[in-house]
């Protein structure tokens, strides 16, 4: 492993105190809400655009604002977050942020690291979605590294795992509470050590 890809929210920061701002426009409009997040993830769309977009009545619209701004607030780094950071940076470790997101929650995120986003990529700014292969190879290129030699760590078994699984990187389910990303890759580094000897050799990196 010579570089780790980070998911956003549940795995780097957590929203404190969760308002729903979305659930206004999932009762209201007759559409999944599997498409109605996969709608809002993939357009770098304010939240004012998106509820004018489907044409939210101006009460429900107003609420909905504050509830999103409230939660927006909320975001706060997980305690082992900025040090987890930090430490990879000392050491040399190059990372990178893929998340899906709906553009509101892009700047949250950052701020909250103290980072900026030349190191992110936003699912509402590029147009697509984990688990689609394509999107994790624009993180993997951007590291100039191959697919197998990078990990992805995030909270979704499906979009974080089974996607990095599938565009040819390694991964490791990150299950808070029960571990925090210290652990988790304390778990991958112990998974690989109980692998068949080809693995035995050491590697570069953590």
């Amino acid at each position: 492993m010579k570089a780790i890809i980070l998911d956003g929210y549940g795995t780097l920061v957590q929203v404190t105190r969760k308002r729903y701002p979305y659930r206004h426009i999932e009762n209201m409009e007759r559409m999944s809400k599997h498409f109605f997040y996969g709608w809002v993830m993939t357009r770098n769309l304010t939240h004012e655009k998106v509820l004018a977009a489907f044409q939210v009545p101006e009460a429900l619209a107003q609420r909905s604002i504050v509830k999103m701004n409230q939660e927006l607030a909320s975001v706060q780094p997980y305690p082992e977050a900025l040090d987890f950071l930090s430490q990879l940076d000392e050491q040399g470790i190059p990372w990178r942020i893929l998340s899906n997101l709906a553009a509101p929650y892009c700047k949250p995120l950052t701020d909250a690291l103290g980072i900026t986003d030349d190191r992110c990529f936003f699912s509402c700014r590029e147009r697509i979605l984990k688990p689609y292969p394509e999107f994790f190879d624009l993180a993997v290129r951007s590291l100039g590294l191959s697919a197998n030699e990078i990990l992805m760590v995030g909270d979704s078994k499906r979009a974080d795992v089974e996607g990095a699984l599938y565009a040819g990187m390694q991964a490791f389910h990150l299950r808070r509470p029960e571990m925090d990303l210290w652990q988790a890759l304390e778990h991958f580094k112990a998974l690989r050590r109980a692998e068949p000897a080809r693995h035995s050799a050491p590697e570069p990196g953590l």
